[in-house]
């Protein structure tokens, strides 16, 4: 997850799309990454409207977190 965060960071959706998608396909990635952070982790805001990384949240984090809820909020509050 960690080189992929880094890809996005770039604005290299490929290779982030792809890259996470395996990591969170991997059995226990949630011990290491809970795939919720994808909500509000600003590390994925570069690819966050791509039309695949929104089918990675439909997939894996489909609840949103209270925190992104709060932080929209807080942030147009």
């Amino acid at each position: 997850v960690t080189i992929a965060t880094e890809y996005a960071r770039a604005g290299r959706t490929d290779s982030a799309v792809s890259l996470l998608a395996r990591a969170l396909a991997t059995p226990g990635v949630g011990t290491n990454y809970s795939p919720a952070m994808l909500w509000i982790d600003p590390a994925w805001d570069p690819i966050r409207g791509d039309p695949r990384f929104q089918a990675l949240l439909r997939e894996y984090a489909k609840s949103k977190p209270a925190a992104a809820n709060a932080d929209v909020v807080n942030a147009h509050g």
